[in-house]
């Protein structure tokens, strides 16, 4: 039917926010196949009774026609479709979402998953610092690890507000927070096989609690060298790593820590473009976590000089950073699996081009 022929309805009590809405008209143009399941429902007066924002959405389109379902309810039966058609029932598993969903794909679908709640005012922010951070500080003295992080320099992936501290996201009990140096070389210390936490490692960092305990910390960096984007045509600051995922298993799921956590990364530091990672097959990791995320796996790396020293094995670079300090044994290092996670739809597009299979477990 032309969308010419329909009338809004002036009472229809459903909003929308404009970045939402922006979604929408774009799954329109994509898909428009799916208003042949979910047409605009009128009644005999061609008054819209449910899809005033599909109505809305395919105008902004360029659509001239759309699929249209007349109603001849009555008016009772008419008001009482126009709420329940815009009442949702059940609600969203987040760990499904997390481990078996594209979240790239799921976000340019309209879903809202894994957003932050609205930020606080700074005058709330002031007033509930000086409470909550003082009993998160006491939950990670406990573990060695003090939660604010405060009077640090924050680095140039740091969040430039020093003052928005708490990160709380919908539905779930896990909170992601900047997390303070002392934070980061515990939990690496402790809960990473190195056992090193690199000095990228504290470029952003960010700590997982969950029920108020303290977790271990996701920490992300400006990588190995600057031009680690540079094969993926990306200049520096563009392209970041994944450095320690530092975690002492009392989390739910370590790969919705890790998506929230990238959420974090894109809002904190907008300029980053994708996010590399390395598996360590000689340490048994075949990168599982990034596989339940839709991480594209792009091959292994050429294997490097490494160093033990005092029974501590690390990189030829952490090595000379050191100063090269005797009685340091060298090693052959190890080939690593690469994977790379990226927001951007024409890079993933080129990624996928080049991308390869996931590797067998035994890798």
């Amino acid at each position: 039917m032309k969308l010419s022929a329909i009338r809004e309805n002036p009472r229809n009590p459903r909003t929308i926010k404009e970045e939402r809405f922006d979604k929408l008209v774009q799954s329109i143009r994509e898909f428009p196949e799916m208003l042949q399941a979910r047409p605009i429902v009128v009644n005999p007066d061609m008054v819209i009774i449910g899809g005033n924002m599909r109505f809305k959405a395919c105008k902004a389109a360029g659509l001239t026609e759309a699929p249209v379902y007349v109603a001849t309810w009555g008016e009772l039966k008419d008001r009482e479709f126009t709420i329940k058609d815009n009442t949702n029932a059940g609600e969203h598993d987040m760990d499904i979402l997390a481990n078996e969903w594209d979240a790239v794909q799921i976000e340019e679908w309209g879903l809202d998953v894994w957003t932050p709640e609205e930020e606080p005012s700074m005058d709330e922010l002031i007033g509930e610092e000086k409470n909550k951070t003082s009993n998160d500080e006491d939950n990670l003295r406990q573990s060695g690890a003090t939660a604010s992080g405060r009077n640090r320099d924050t680095g140039t992936l740091r969040p430039q507000v020093s003052r928005i501290l708490f990160q709380r996201f919908s539905g779930r009990d896990m909170r992601l927070e900047i997390a303070s140096r002392k934070a980061v070389k515990y939990a690496v210390e402790n809960w990473h096989y190195s056992q090193n936490a690199a000095p990228r490692a504290y470029d952003l960092p960010f700590a997982v609690l969950e029920h108020g305990e303290f977790c271990g910390v996701i920490c992300y960096g400006r990588g190995a060298t600057n031009d680690i984007g540079a094969p993926y045509g990306l200049i520096s600051g563009q392209c970041i790593e994944l450095i320690r995922v530092a975690l002492n298993g009392k989390q739910n799921k370590t790969s919705q820590a890790v998506a929230r956590s990238l959420r974090m990364v894109k809002k904190y530091a907008p300029q980053v473009k994708m996010v590399v990672s390395y598996a360590d097959p000689d340490q048994g990791h075949v990168g599982t976590i990034y596989r339940a995320m839709n991480w594209l796996y792009m091959g292994r790396t050429v294997p490097a000089d490494e160093y033990i020293l005092n029974g501590q094995r690390m990189h030829g670079r952490t090595f000379r950073a050191k100063g090269r300090p005797k009685g340091a044994e060298k090693v052959k290092g190890s080939s690593k699996l690469r994977y790379c996670y990226t927001w951007d739809k024409k890079i993933r597009k080129q990624l996928q081009e080049s991308c390869l299979p996931y590797p067998a477990r035994e890798a």
